[in-house]
């Protein structure tokens, strides 16, 4: 599911001026010797390579201890160390990843032009805070500097971890893991769902949205509810929509919970189903597929798709406004990401 991207640091995204930020938001200070010829000395070579030295990060409320980890919300400043003989750095490259295995950068490479070198090494700082935006999890910050000539120094990289602080947090988390539901119309069915990923992005009661996959591998949505005290998951499908909702203490599905079923075709629900599961533990949908899968996909859930949704239409809307209406905001944040 494609997700939008704030990136690590939002407010870099406004620096930006003709796609170069202008760095009179740095201070700088100049450490090593200056540039020659003021005494008949030669220059230095035009051929040197800058060397990026240092990266360290801080928090807005701390600025005297560097730092690698952060919550969403904070602000963060970061200082960066380089030098280079020929006086001739220009321009900062600042790239994220995440997580932060990944080969493919998250944003950037975000170029920031770099103010006149004066001294063979030099630290700039800046000094702007900056809004940490997540998503929560584990980051690289890859730094690079370009010269004039086209010289590119060493990357230096930076990991940091982005968590998230709020109490509400804890709620979503309880979903984290792999889910068995099952439940009966006629017979019995069941799902299997896989969720994992917590952005950091808030529903409009404040709960948290965990994203995952289900059986095949398509995108799921769950989260928590805090007005209405309890999480609901969408199975989004072409034909029908399946709509969880339900109670748990984060290893089981508690009483009271409903497996709803909304065709596509004509919009109507179904009633609500029992609904009841477990986490299963560390067993990988991979495995699963080794047993189930083809049967269930060539046979069992697509004859299940055609005849439920055939019950749906005969068994007219017993649904509760509210939970429809949660259901249409969850819709919505579904149809945003494809």
């Amino acid at each position: 599911m494609k997700k939008s991207r704030n990136g690590f640091i939002k407010k870099l995204r406004y620096l930006c001026l003709g796609g170069i930020a202008v760095l009179g938001l740095m201070t700088i200070v100049a450490t090593g010797g200056g540039g020659g010829g003021g005494d008949g000395a030669p220059p230095p070579p035009s051929e040197t390579a800058p060397t990026l030295t240092n990266v360290e990060l801080f928090n807005a409320n701390d600025p005297g201890t560097v730092t690698f980890s952060f919550d969403i919300g904070d602000t963060a400043n970061f200082n960066v160390s380089a030098t280079d003989p020929d006086l001739d750095m220009t321009t900062l490259y600042f790239t994220e990843y995440f997580p932060s295995d990944s080969t493919t950068p998250y944003t950037g490479p975000t170029p920031i032009a770099m103010p006149s070198q004066s001294a063979t090494d030099m630290v700039y700082t800046l000094i702007q805070p900056t809004e940490v935006t997540g998503p929560a999890g584990n980051w690289r910050l890859d730094f690079q500097i370009e010269d004039s000539n086209g010289n590119e120094s060493n990357v230096f990289q930076v990991y940091i971890a982005i968590s998230i602080n709020d109490p509400l947090l804890a709620y979503t988390e309880l979903l984290k893991g792999y889910w068995y539901f099952y439940y009966t119309i006629i017979s019995t069915w069941d799902d299997y769902y896989t969720l994992d990923t917590i952005t950091g992005d808030t529903n409009p009661q404040g709960g948290y949205w965990i994203y995952g996959t289900d059986l095949y591998g398509d995108s799921v949505i769950a989260t928590y509810w805090p007005d209405d005290a309890y999480w609901a998951l969408l199975d989004p499908g072409t034909i029908i929509d399946k709509y969880y909702v339900f109670y748990t203490d984060g290893n089981n599905i508690l009483g009271g919970s409903c497996y709803y079923q909304i065709d596509n075709s004509t919009g109507d629900w179904s009633i609500c189903f029992t609904l009841n599961g477990y986490k299963y533990g560390s067993l990988s949908l991979n495995e699963l597929k080794g047993g189930v899968l083809e049967a269930v996909e060539s046979e069992k859930m697509q004859a299940a798709e055609v005849e439920e949704t055939r019950a749906i239409q005969s068994m007219g809307e017993t649904v509760s406004d509210s939970i429809k209406d949660i259901y249409w905001e969850m819709k919505q944040v579904v149809d945003t990401q494809k």
